[in-house]
């Protein structure tokens, strides 16, 4: 038998009683040390845990034997001082007085002994309760405990197992004497947000939002946002960023602005400003609690965190509709959610690769980091705990993970420290990686006077032709960026009133480099003699048939003409040089007549549209290399007259 169960003169499988004489409650004690514990149970209440734990002690001096005051002051030192030991030594002495006095007790003293490592021990502690007969020993409790077993299971496995981590300080210009954490970067890691409480305030710890920018390889001391987020009398924290940076989710708490005690709120970015803060949605913020947002790559899914019926925290996502906004949350599920508590979510820019926190999967004890994969009909795996030493006996604060760089970005509490959590990151182990994305940006100007230019940009997946996502560009600066999940084509188009489209397109089927895509965009205002070349019309090889995956460029060409019905344009075909220059001339001109065909099949009409074979005479790059006769195999369209 376990030697610190002996030394409690009791057995886990033998309730024993000679210690039952010995035990003073509150009907029989000495009435002065009765006085001592009714201040301490008042000055608890009151918050002076200080003071508390003082009148409890006197309560002890007079009778050492009194066990309301002895688990009383044990669970003081385990909630709010966080001493175990202190905690473990009055517990211990309120079990051996009546071993069936609390099972909470027994729940506090496994939850030290997992923390120390102890898993035997915590084991033994925890199954006295699951195996009792006692009325007091409840479901409830005996499920806790079970919890704990499985956590003393898991973390043995684990620690013998480490996973590689070598966490590294993002140092004082980010981290501070205060608590650091929730960090959230743009796709690009140019933009660093995070939460920091701040505990000098006077009356009350204060959380607001801190922004830091990396500029030539390292980071700017971190700034609070304005006072348009971050205000002198509510918290706001708990942040998401879209990948492109544009839009801020934040949770703002105990403000007459919100629904309930904790509600979502959304700022868009214009320029270097916060604009529009404003409270999400009635839809998504309720009467309970909303908080720790985080958006999906292609900003259509809202993922968050919602207190239920029962004052659980579970895990919610809220699909975008673009007509009418953010639906009604939906639960995601049992897979993720469990009878306790899932906070924390982080969707990867993948659209498929969320991390969250729990304490009710396996883990090592408190609220452990865990990753689970959505597959295609939106089914997610079982949860995989990201192991030791990422995860401890401690709570974590969540994971974020960048989008190209597998980098990882924790927020923990060492010795090595500014103070309180400091933000860390380091290399994502391989089994515990994202799918690999990579990220479109670029800037849009006038083609004639370089202005930043507002437009409309629009992704495609050309195999299905399914829109992936769309956005404006930033109304100052003319600026955008659109993360893209690696093993597809995609097209992009860029469109604004006034102006000739833009056309390109990505291939990512087979892309490896993991850099991003950078484009210098310039539109052309719709004038005469102008080109385009239509960079995702796509024919069957050597003939004039188009493709299918063509019919979503084709359908912009004809939202074009007809929001501008007087436009005439001339539809010309081009070739390589490979094969006969006669055959060359003759297969371009039938491309460019099919384009015409399927425009006026869609309501374009036919004098309006001319149509020219130009072969191999107009190449745009080098016949010599494949990249380039792929170039010069185009269709482009040219106004005629406005």
């Amino acid at each position: 038998m376990n030697k610190i169960i002996v030394s409690l003169c009791i057995s886990f499988s033998i309730v024993f009683t000679s210690c039952y004489s010995q035990v003073q409650t509150i009907k029989n004690v000495d009435k002065k040390a009765a006085n001592f514990a009714t201040e301490g149970i008042i000055s608890m209440r009151q918050g002076q845990i200080d003071k508390a734990i003082e009148y409890l002690k006197m309560s002890l001096e007079i009778a050492p034997n009194f066990i309301d005051a002895n688990s009383t002051l044990g669970l003081l030192y385990y909630d709010f001082k966080k001493d175990n030991i202190k905690a473990e030594e009055y517990l211990l002495k309120t079990i051996k007085l009546d071993p069936n006095y609390d099972f909470n007790v027994y729940i506090t003293l496994a939850q030290i002994k997992l923390s120390q490592q102890k898993f035997d021990e915590a084991k033994e502690f925890a199954s006295y309760v699951v195996n009792s007969k006692e009325e007091s020993a409840s479901e409830r409790l005996k499920k806790e405990c079970r919890r704990i077993i499985a956590n003393s299971e898991f973390a043995e496995e684990a620690m013998k197992n480490p996973v590689e981590y070598n966490p590294k300080n993002l140092g004082n210009a980010i981290n501070s004497k205060s608590d650091d954490y929730f960090a959230a970067l743009t796709a690009d890691e140019q933009n660093l947000y995070y939460t920091r409480i701040e505990h000098s305030r006077v009356s009350f710890p204060q959380e607001d939002i801190y922004e830091s920018k990396f500029n030539n390889g390292i980071w700017s001391n971190s700034i609070p946002l304005s006072a348009s987020i971050n205000s002198p009398e509510y918290n706001e924290g708990a942040i998401a960023v879209s990948p492109t940076g544009k839009y801020l989710f934040f949770t703002k708490c105990e403000s007459p602005d919100c629904i309930g005690s904790c509600d979502i709120f959304l700022a868009k970015r214009l320029g270097s400003e916060w604009v529009n803060p404003n409270n999400l949605s009635p839809i998504i913020n309720t009467r309970g609690k909303e908080t720790q947002p985080s958006i999906s790559g292609d900003g259509k899914d809202l993922y968050f965190v919602k207190s239920t019926a029962n004052n659980r925290l579970d895990i919610y996502v809220s699909h975008l509709d673009e007509k009418t906004g953010f639906g009604t949350p939906i639960s995601l599920g049992d897979i993720i959610n469990t009878e306790f508590d899932e906070e924390r979510p982080f969707i990867h820019p993948d659209n498929k690769t969320l991390y969250f926190v729990s304490n009710g999967h396996p883990g090592m004890g408190g609220m452990d980091i865990f990753m689970s994969k959505k597959d295609a009909d939106g089914n997610w795996s079982k949860p995989i705990n990201l192991g030791y030493p990422i995860n401890t006996s401690d709570d974590e604060y969540g994971l974020f993970v960048s989008t190209l760089k597998n980098t990882a970005y924790i927020s923990s509490e060492r010795k090595e420290g500014f103070g309180g959590l400091d933000i860390y990151s380091f290399e994502l182990p391989k089994e515990s990686r994202p799918d690999e994305v990579t990220y479109v940006k670029g800037i849009i100007t006038d083609a004639d006077t370089k202005m930043m230019l507002q437009a409309n940009i629009q992704l495609y997946d050309v195999a299905t032709g399914q829109k992936i996502t769309s956005m404006t560009s930033d109304a100052k600066n003319g600026s955008f960026l659109v993360t893209l999940p690696i093993g597809k084509d995609y097209m992009c188009n860029v469109s604004k009133d006034g102006y000739l489209f833009y056309s390109e397109n990505f291939s990512l089927i087979d892309y490896t480099d993991k850099e991003p895509f950078l484009l210098d965009i310039q539109l052309n205002k719709i004038k005469e003699g102008v080109s385009i070349v239509l960079k995702n019309i796509f024919f069957e090889t050597a003939k004039a048939t188009l493709k299918d995956e063509s019919k979503t460029e084709l359908n912009k060409l004809v939202e074009l003409l007809t929001k501008n019905p007087t436009i005439k344009i001339e539809i010309g075909g081009h070739t390589d040089n490979v094969g006969v220059d006669a055959e060359n001339l003759k297969l371009s001109d039938a491309r460019a007549v099919a384009v015409k065909n399927y425009l006026t099949a869609n309501g374009i009409s036919a004098d309006r549209l001319s149509t020219k074979g130009y072969g191999e005479t107009q190449p745009i790059a080098d016949n010599n290399t494949e990249v380039g006769r792929a170039k010069n195999r185009r269709t482009e369209f040219k106004v005629i007259s406005k």
